[in-house]
């Protein structure tokens, strides 16, 4: 057979490799100043007009959380090219990328109170916080994710519906409902809570999320429930949760003061562009970048004096205590802060506290001195050999971060990590950082901060307490977080409720393995709804009592009942006996907080299409038809006002509802007022103002005396773990990233012809000596193969040097698909402290894929 063949020239020019080092700068997006502004461009065709409704909204994609404001006006009326006839207040032309210039991205057609409106969603050209003056990336195309029966959005799902034989059949949702009830009661009846499991997302706004965990913790009282981007439930980086250091106690202005910021597995550039352009490049920062690829914010690096610390994958925590030994050894540890605010012995947990991987793992500055210098691998030469940085960047790396200057002072150093650090071996690394961080004296001073880049804006507000005691899980003999992949994977789920997110369709680890078992427990399983259920056809109504005795005979013979809860069908609703149509961003108001901690509202532009409803309304139902009390809401503001009285510590704007009360009107308004400023939690009040807090820790870290742990971050620690991942034979490491041209899955890219025309193939980079090696060429479609336990994915050869040899790299979940999720190559097994598995961290042959293969 001939080689499956991708043009080269098309594939250059639509998905490309890394910008070369010198067109980082002027690539680099950005508004300039005033004398490099472009000419004006022509006047938009779209303009609104000064009876326009103004809204403020933020971003329905990444951390950042940039602000927008929102103009709709019917359909048939339009502003005029004068300041005075349009709500811009703006005289035309203006140039492009001046703010108030309306691209057909921004633009699109709706329904509102079920009439057609235009609507315009631009970046707010008068935001003073997070995207200053109205810069932008991937939220400049929001207007486009909006329904439009007349765009690719028309497939949006739009009505409950019921598998019946191979087809999806429209019902009510009085029926959905009550059919979910009862199957959902026999499950716990008869085979208790841990049949029962929700996987859904952790971040899709307060209201919603809130719902969720109070139905799935407090009224069900299951452990099968894990977040969108993790098998269990828990905290993302426990190393910085364990050191007593909150992830997003930063604020944006920190990144802007740092002299110096160690960078670990986090493409700003491509992955948050604003705070990389905005607030990270202006204040001029040294960047350590940690990543196996040479990436663009590497290059950036390299091209502004920095570094790019091109690491072997798996290897983050022992560079940290490599650059730590040599910080210790040349006595530039920041012994002021160290005495200051880190914790003494007496504050060590006792071995037998419920605080049990503090007292396992936390550890006093002696201690940490102690571990760092016991350790032979630390020692700079060999650490160099082990990670594949050079003693001489090591060094380089650590002078940058801690010599104290000349004249005086120390360099102001923050740490960010991210994905590619912590969904690497989760603990050791996480750990290693952060007291990293604190030996440089970073924690809780303006431009001295550790926290998280971010993925998803933070809208998860717990509606109870996850029961640890039902898990079955263990971890040194205490209960963590049930692994729901693995306990799927098992066969130990009779009723599956999905919302929002790909979990089997790309989201987990082997992700077709998971997604193979439960197609056989649902689809394979002998009772299957027939058209028995519609005695009277489907326009007679649901025969849900049949319905309901069908799918309990499944439960019992060991089968799945599975529900997808989502605004579109995607690889899951194969699976799925219900469907659930959900209301989505724009569709209702909504809330949550930014990679600031920035709580901000988020508008109700239009009409979410057909019968579709938000989740929280969808969750309420259910809950009534199960009989459980307290979740009786009718709006989101009552979520807003209930999730409030349970927010806390980064979270908390229990001050907003205080205020609220007293001054007779929902709280959620008080939040709305603020537009796209918003205030950044937690919340205090100071008589009628409510004032935000700008940065966490300043009066001291989440620990009983306020004062922070060194956690013991060992690389052997995970040596088991690392010796499964670690490529074998021709296998090679393989690693993923994201792109700033679409987002997550890209669900809604598939939607949008302008977005997927940046990326229309899934690529995988590859370095040439590898091709050569592998017989492999540019272009050339390939899949990459794992055996013991076997597992593949597909996609088109990008061979450069970005990526150092022996390493691919690819986008972490291109098109939510199973056949191009790069993790079926990673492994399940979890940290042996967190359970966390390593997405980021997979082994492989690549291989080409032949004409008809």
């Amino acid at each position: 057979m001939s080689r499956k063949r991708i043009d080269r020239r098309m594939f250059a020019r639509k998905v490309g490799t890394a910008l070369g080092a010198g067109a980082v700068a002027a690539a680099l997006p950005g508004r300039g100043s005033a004398n490099e502004r472009p000419v004006a461009g022509p006047t938009p065709s779209v303009i609104p007009p000064t009876s326009a409704k103004v809204q403020t909204t933020a971003c329905a994609y990444c951390i950042v959380g940039c602000g927008y404001k929102v103009y709709t006006w019917p359909i048939g009326e339009m502003g005029g090219e004068n300041a005075d006839e349009n709500a811009f207040g703006v005289d035309y032309p203006v140039a492009p990328m001046a703010g108030y210039w309306v691209s057909p991205q921004m633009h699109n057609e709706v329904q509102i109170d079920g009439a057609p409106h235009h609507v315009v969603v631009l970046p707010d050209p008068e935001a003073t916080v997070v995207n200053v003056g109205g810069n932008y990336s991937l939220g400049g195309s929001l207007a486009r994710r909006l329904y439009n029966p007349e765009t690719p959005t028309a497939d949006r799902l739009q009505f409950p519906q019921i598998r019946v034989g191979d087809a999806l059949v429209r019902i009510t949702w009085s029926e959905a409902i009550d059919l979910m009830a009862r199957v959902s009661r026999h499950v716990l009846d008869t085979r208790g809570p841990l049949a029962w499991g929700m996987k859904t997302y952790s971040y899709q706004f307060y209201e919603n999320t809130y719902a969720i965990t109070k139905l799935a913790f407090d009224a069900v009282g299951t452990p099968c429930w894990a977040p969108h981007d993790s098998p269990l439930h828990g905290s993302d980086t426990p190393g910085l949760s364990d050191a007593g250091i909150d992830a997003f106690g930063a604020a944006y202005q920190d990144w802007k003061d740092a002299d110096v910021i160690f960078v670990s597995g986090v493409s700003l550039y491509e992955a948050k562009a604003i705070l990389f352009d905005d607030w990270v490049r202006p204040g001029g920062a040294r960047l350590i970048v940690v990543d196996p690829r040479r990436s663009p914010t590497a290059e950036y690096a390299l091209e502004s004096g920095g570094l790019h610390l091109q690491l072997v994958p798996g290897t983050d925590a022992l560079l940290c205590n490599a650059l730590a030994w040599i910080i210790i050894d040349e006595g530039w540890a920041d012994e002021e802060f160290i005495e200051r605010w880190t914790a003494r012995a007496e504050d060590i947990p006792a071995r037998d506290s419920t605080d049990w991987r503090r007292a396992r793992h936390a550890q006093t500055y002696a201690d940490y001195v102690d571990f760092i210098r016991g350790e032979p691998l630390h020692v700079p030469e060999l650490a160099a050999e082990e990670t594949g940085v050079s003693v001489s960047q090591l060094y380089a790396a650590a002078r940058f971060m801690a010599e104290p200057r000349p004249g005086g002072g120390r360099p102001r150093t923050s740490l960010m990590l991210e994905k590619g650090n912590y969904w690497g071996f989760n603990y050791p690394n996480s750990a290693s950082l952060v007291s990293l961080g604190l030996l440089v004296g970073a924690g809780n001073r303006p431009g001295r901060m550790i926290g998280r880049g971010g993925g998803h804006q933070r809208g998860m507000i717990r509606g109870g307490h996850y029961p640890y005691e039902l898990s079955p899980d263990r971890i040194a003999g205490q209960p963590v977080g049930l692994n729901l992949d693995r306990w799927a994977a098992g066969g130990n789920l009779s009723f599956a409720w999905t919302i929002g997110c790909t979990w089997a369709a790309g989201g987990t680890t082997n992700a077709s393995r998971l997604f193979d078992q439960m197609h056989a427990q649902a689809r394979e399983a002998p009772d299957q709804l027939d058209d028995s259920v519609f005695p009277n056809g489907p326009e007679g109504g649901l025969d849900v009592g049949l319905a309901a005795a069908i799918l309990r005979r499944r439960v019992d013979a060991g089968g799945l009942v599975f529900v997808q809860q989502d605004i579109y069908p995607q690889k899951l609703t194969e699976l799925a006996d219900l469907v659930l149509p959900a209301a989505s961003w724009g569709e209702d108001r909504f809330s949550r907080m930014n990679g600031e901690r920035r709580l901000r509202t988020y508008a109700r532009i239009c009409d979410p299409p057909g019968e579709a409803r938000s989740d929280w309304w969808i969750i309420a139902r259910f809950a009534e038809y199960m009989g459980y009390e307290g979740f009786d809401w009718e709006t989101s503001a009552e979520l807003f006002r209930e999730a409030g009285l349970h927010s806390a510590k980064a979270h908390d704007y229990r001050a907003v509802i205080e205020l609220a009360r007293e001054q007779g009107r929902p709280a959620v308004e008080l939040v709305e007022e603020m537009g796209t400023t918003g205030i950044q939690c937690p919340i205090v009040r100071d008589g009628d103002t409510l004032r935000g807090t700008v940065r966490l820790h300043a009066d001291g870290f989440n620990t009983k005396t306020g004062r922070a742990f060194f956690v013991r971050g060992s690389y052997t620690m995970a040596t088991r773990q690392r010796e499964r991942l670690a490529p074998r034979d021709d296998e090679l490491w393989v690693i993923n990233r994201r792109a700033s041209t679409v987002w997550s899955a890209m669900i809604e890219d598939l939607r949008n012809p302008f977005r997927m025309a940046q990326l229309p193939n899934n690529p995988i980079q590859m370095h040439p000596d590898d091709a050569r090696a592998a017989g492999l060429e540019h272009g050339d479609a390939v899949r990459v193969v794992r055996t013991d336990p076997d597992g593949s994915f597909e996609g088109v050869l990008d061979v450069t040097d970005k990526v150092r040899p022996g390493v691919v790299c690819t986008y972490f979940n291109f098109t939510g698909d199973t056949r191009y999720a790069a993790n079926n190559v990673t492994s399940s097994e979890g940290d042996p402290v967190s359970g966390k598995v390593p997405f980021k961290l997979g082994r492989g042959r690549v291989e080409r894929i032949e004409d008809g293969a």
